[in-house]
């Protein structure tokens, strides 16, 4: 299966995604989210246009509606279910525009976007070095480019849980092309500044079905194996006092 086919098959539609959010919405150690860390690191202003690709559930944006003060935001996603789902949500914020956009050919004129967001996306596309060359054509001489990816040891646990489960199962993450660790080389190749900014957290997990539902949002995998992978979840969890402890390693990309 190509890479193609692959991300078609997992962000047809939003579910996956959504089964992902879901753990780390209820498990991490750190009680502040995900999108309230990134929009108090990115300080966005309070006016300029926007543009953010791979915007997913457009979660980013839902979650800080009332802030958006006078910001145009393009909202855009590969996927069309993506799309629609953020639209479903967001379709009441008039400074929102919704696209399918393949990040490769952006559909915008040089130097129209303050500032241009690519949150855990870029290890999903073909030819990264083509993508950054258009997010630094459409960004505007001093505008930021923000981009939120993995490191190379991110939700290891996950990765060994499903070879135990499946040995043959191909669990080599998209993210590894482009990791907190391997990033900086490539975006120092368009961008003059790149500074990286940890998120501080990793998932403590105390349930069962949480991990297995996270286990079938990534793979295909048949019920027997999902019944094995509940077995052995249930076996950590009543071996560490009822605690299946996750790594996290996330950060942000901040380039000018």
């Amino acid at each position: 299966m190509t890479m193609r086919q692959q991300l078609a098959q997992q962000y047809g539609t939003s579910n996956n995604l959504q089964a992902r959010i879901a753990m780390h919405e209820r498990f991490s150690t750190n009680p502040q989210d995900w999108v309230d860390w990134l929009w108090d690191v990115m300080q966005l202003p309070s006016a300029g246009r926007v543009l953010e690709l791979g915007g997913g559930t457009g979660r980013l944006w839902h979650a800080h509606r009332q802030h958006l003060g006078q910001l145009q935001i393009s909202y855009s996603d590969h996927s069309l279910g993506m799309v629609q789902t953020a639209k479903n949500q967001l379709a009441d914020l008039a400074q929102l525009n919704f696209s399918q956009v393949d990040a490769h050919y952006l559909p915008f004129t040089e130097a129209s976007f303050d500032v241009v967001i690519a949150n855990h996306m870029l290890y999903h596309v073909a030819d990264q070095a083509l993508v950054l060359a258009e997010i630094r054509r459409v960004l505007k001489p001093n505008g930021v480019f923000f981009a939120a990816t993995n490191g190379n040891q991110h939700m290891h646990e996950i990765k060994e849980l499903i070879q135990a489960v499946y040995p043959t199962a191909d669990v080599t993450p998209f993210s590894l092309s482009f990791t907190l660790e391997s990033g900086q080389a490539l975006l120092q190749s368009q961008f003059e500044q790149v500074e990286i900014i940890q998120f501080e957290n990793n998932l403590a997990v105390t349930e069962v079905e949480p991990i297995v539902e996270y286990v079938r949002s990534t793979q295909c995998l048949s019920e027997e194996h999902l019944a094995v992978c509940r077995e052995l979840v249930s076996e950590q969890l009543a071996a560490n006092q009822g605690l299946f402890p996750i790594q996290k390693s996330v950060g942000l990309f901040v380039c000018r």
